[in-house]
């Protein structure tokens, strides 16, 4: 069990300390902490969405492929993260940063993720080997900590506009662009043909890009 935690930890460390790193006025370990902690914690929050929520009943393949990546996993898993991103990090003092929603959401992200990876290296680690681990370290873990970071690029721009008729639609962003980029995500991997499969390298590559790039952007001290 230790070593099913500890490969479910060491990729979410690797990737924190990337984004902490990239951050030009450093956070507090504490409230980084207190964020991957809060990600740990949308799991929980999923499980009562869970026996909240509807569930579809699909009438075709294609169908049922696309409720279970854009509903099931991306809408409910995302909302759970953005309720928690909120809840952990928007009016703590330490949030004073554009690149700030950035950081904190790539860590709930994270926390998130750590679980899920554990849950499925308990599951399926005797079956399927060290491809399960390789494949989720490097395409579903960055996946909810890109989609988070997204998240928090938006809910940073909705905390420092200038503009506040544009805070409800920032939080809107927040939520839509990476339900959307998940359930792609998740569309892919869910759909039987293998070359399907196979686009979730090029879009998690793309996710990096994009990410590095709101970086860049909400380090310009740009104001909107």
């Amino acid at each position: 069990m230790i070593s099913i935690v500890l490969s479910a930890l060491l990729p979410a460390c690797l990737i924190g300390l990337l984004f902490y790193l990239l951050d030009k006025h450093k956070e507090p370990l504490i409230i980084c902490l207190r964020a991957f902690f809060f990600g740990i914690l949308s799991v929980g929050l999923l499980i009562l969405l869970e026996l909240f929520l509807p569930h579809p009943t699909a009438t075709s393949h294609l169908q049922e492929v696309l409720w279970r990546a854009f509903y099931e996993a991306s809408f409910k898993e995302e909302v759970a993260k953005f309720i928690m991103l909120l809840w952990a990090v928007y009016r703590h003092r330490h949030f004073d940063e554009w690149y700030d929603g950035i950081l904190y959401g790539v860590l709930i992200g994270l926390g998130f993720a750590f679980i899920e990876n554990i849950k499925y290296f308990s599951d399926f680690l005797a079956e399927q080997g060290g491809s399960l681990v390789v494949a989720r370290s490097i395409l579903s873990m960055p996946v909810h900590a890109l989609c988070g970071g997204i998240m928090g690029y938006y809910v940073g721009k909705a905390k420092f506009t200038l503009r506040e008729g544009r805070v409800g639609f920032y939080f809107i962003l927040a939520l839509v662009v990476p339900i959307f980029i998940h359930g792609l995500f998740d569309f892919f991997v869910f759909y039987s043909d293998t070359g399907i499969k196979l686009l979730t390298v090029p879009l998690v590559l793309y996710m990096w890009i994009k990410t590095l790039k709101l970086k860049k952007e909400s380090q310009a001290d740009a104001i909107f």
